[in-house]
């Protein structure tokens, strides 16, 4: 194995990637059409009864995304999980940069895209067979999308959060030979719920008379219980809460694919 970065190398590797596994993805591609238009004609047109709302589409969109997407990440390194396999893969003349890259172009970046795609051809065509039905039927409506609401606004930080579990669920196809799907959501639930009872704890032993607010990193101690319009704020600089807000939200992702290369470059079977 080369531990140098190469563009040459990295681009035959993904050549390769693909004409190994490119019936893998065409049908995968298939598998996805088709249970994103099951998915819409069930939960959607026949569920949504009369009174459609394009937000349900979006919220089946999510719901597909987050479940889906996480499976397809859990399986990004079975092949360590052989050992003939695994060896192989590890001693190929690559670096664990470029396989790592490689990885995440095809279960992350095509994945997403791929699946988007399938969304929004069978939303077109469901929401044309819907807005069609709402013509002819006097009792029946039709509600776009309102990107200004809570959900709409919502929406690209869902998406995004999305991203970022399924780097952490390629990091467990890693750390985890078998069953990785479900070892990873057993070690996120043990660890998320001890690290959040902890924070909760020092938090309430700490500041036991204030309210977190998150937009502005914002500590609160209401004086009247009644009236939450008078009280006492303490913050940070608007600057440093901005800094501190995007690195919560957008450093997980580089920091689980990194976790993930170093895991990568210490792998052994």
């Amino acid at each position: 194995m080369n531990n140098t970065f190469s563009f040459q190398r990295l681009f035959a590797l993904l050549r390769k990637q693909w004409i190994e596994n490119n019936r893998f993805y065409l049908l995968g591609s298939l598998a996805l059409l088709g249970l994103m238009a099951i998915s819409m004609i069930i939960f959607w047109v026949i569920m949504d009864g009369d009174n459609y709302t394009e937000s349900a589409a979006y919220a089946i969109y999510l719901v597909g995304l987050y479940i889906t997407g996480t499976v397809y990440g859990s399986i990004s390194f079975s092949i360590l999980g052989s050992k003939e396999r695994g060896q192989y893969w590890l001693s190929f003349p690559a670096s664990h940069a470029e396989k790592l890259i490689t990885t995440i172009l095809y279960n992350t970046v095509l994945f997403f895209v791929v699946y988007t795609l399938s969304f929004l051809l069978v939303k077109w065509t469901a929401q044309t067979y819907v807005i069609n039905y709402v013509r002819t039927h006097q009792w029946a409506s039709f509600t776009p999308m309102n990107w200004d609401t809570n959900f709409g606004i919502a929406f690209p930080y869902i998406v995004w959060g999305y991203f970022c579990v399924q780097a952490l669920f390629i990091l467990g196809s890693v750390y985890f030979k078998q069953f990785a799907f479900i070892k990873t959501i057993i070690s996120v639930t043990v660890i998320g719920g001890v690290l959040v009872f902890i924070l909760a704890k020092i938090a309430i032993n700490l500041f036991p008379n204030y309210n977190f607010f998150w937009n502005n990193l914002e500590l609160r101690e209401h004086h009247i219980a009644d009236n939450y319009g008078v009280y006492k704020a303490y913050a940070l600089g608007s600057n440093l809460s901005k800094v501190l807000g995007y690195l919560l939200t957008y450093s997980w992702l580089p920091v689980f694919w990194l976790v993930t290369w170093y895991r990568l470059k210490e792998k052994e079977l």
